[in-house]
């Protein structure tokens, strides 16, 4: 039996046939969508948000613990920097109570040597407080060896001393290892300084994260209240809330860290002004000894008490009726063309001493207690971690809230 013969459609049947396949194709195709569909996009917010609050707050913390780090490391070296300029204080006042009672050593004053003695014993012990609190005790051998050399200059002149004034080549030899205590105490200073590590990056850092972390949650209200065209979001609010809660929160504690750089940089301000104190009274010595000096000594001495009283400004009013004072025994001075006449003015320290007592106090009202040069950060960390746990809570509750709406 033969097969049966097959024949080609004909054309009505062919066009029939792609009529039927085109209208599958088009049932089959999805139409585009200019738009990502509410609950999907709802979705997706949902978990940005909750990874974006968590990236941003793991950010903020490791950057307040790196600041409270850097803060408990720097401590110690701000306490270091404040001995060495107590030392740097002392000595200073010591030259100017050894050299007033040098050009005199005979006078009515000449207990001044007493006083030097004191000073001298109260260096001492500064030393060994610089020693106990700088990280490497033997750096401070320069200065050790420098103020021994000075010591033993004073003492030679003192024991040479007869009569009014002494020596024009002590005065030099004084002056000079002086000099060369000042310069190893300020050389440690600055060493210190630099070594202070700053926690201000990581302050930054801190705050830049948190208000990341709100900006995200202004984002999502913005594009859920324009999708849902309902501007209320309970959930989001209350979570963009405990965000500026955390936001706050960091700003407090910037706030209470960098006042300890504002403390020590005002307690240097104050500590420099009482060597320069002691400075002018150093001065006002060695000018005795030199008359054709004096008149170039009054000119610096105006302009340091001039820079005092610039530094004083605000510290205590008793501080200024002082230096008004020293003004005016300046100016006394300068009407008396007599060595000895000036010497018996000079020799008063009171003036000095009172100034120096002024600022001593104003130091030790300013001065950071120890405990607290480090701002602790824990309770700034559980603030911002419970603020990151609402935070997340509320806005899986809100955007659940709108996803609900669609379904």
């Amino acid at each position: 039996m033969s097969a049966p013969t097959t024949y080609p459609p004909t054309a009505p049947a062919r066009t029939a046939q792609h009529a039927r396949s085109t209208s599958l194709a088009k049932k089959v195709a999805p139409l585009p969508t200019p738009h990502m569909s509410g609950p999907r996009l709802f979705q997706v917010m949902r978990i940005g948000l909750v990874v974006w609050t968590l990236v941003s707050t793991v950010l903020c913390l490791a950057s307040v613990l790196a600041s409270q780090s850097h803060q408990e490391s720097s401590a110690g070296t701000l306490i270091h920097a404040q001995d060495l300029r107590d030392l740097r204080s002392e000595v200073a006042q010591a030259q100017a109570t050894a050299l007033t009672s040098l050009i005199d050593p005979q006078g009515m004053k000449a207990d001044l040597w007493g006083s030097y003695d004191d000073s001298r014993t109260q260096i001492d012990l500064l030393l060994l407080g610089c020693a106990a609190s700088a990280p490497h005790p033997a750096d401070l051998g320069d200065v050790a060896t420098a103020l021994r050399a000075w010591q033993e200059d004073l003492a030679v002149a003192h024991h040479d001393a007869v009569g009014p004034g002494i020596a024009e080549d002590a005065t030099l030899e004084i002056t000079t290892s002086y000099t060369a205590v000042i310069n190893a105490i300020t050389s440690q200073l600055t060493t210190a300084t630099n070594q202070e590590s700053s926690s201000t990056p990581f302050i930054v850092l801190s705050i830049l994260a948190s208000v990341l972390g709100g900006l995200g949650f202004v984002v999502v209200l913005v594009v859920t209240a324009r999708r849902s065209h309902r501007i209320i979001n309970i959930g989001l609010s209350i979570g963009l809330i405990a965000i500026i809660g955390a936001i706050v929160s960091v700003g407090v504690y910037a706030s209470e860290s960098g006042q300890i750089t504002v403390t020590d940089s005002r307690i240097a301000t104050l500590s420099q002004a009482e060597t320069d104190t002691w400075d002018v009274a150093s001065s006002d010595a060695l000018s005795v000894l030199e008359p054709d000096s004096w008149k170039v000594h009054v000119g610096v001495a105006t302009n340091l008490l001039s820079s005092l009283e610039t530094k004083l400004n605000g510290v205590s009013s008793a501080a200024s009726g002082v230096l008004t004072a020293l003004d005016t025994t300046q100016r006394n001075i300068t009407t008396s063309n007599d060595v000895e006449a000036r010497g018996a003015i000079v020799v008063d320290l009171r003036p000095w001493q009172n100034t120096s007592v002024v600022i001593s106090s104003t130091i030790d009202d300013a001065r950071p207690d120890s405990n607290s040069l480090v701002v602790p950060a824990l309770g700034y960390v559980i603030t911002v971690a419970t603020c990151c746990v609402i935070a997340i809570i509320a806005t899986l509750a809100g955007i659940h809230a709108r996803t609900k709406e669609y379904s």
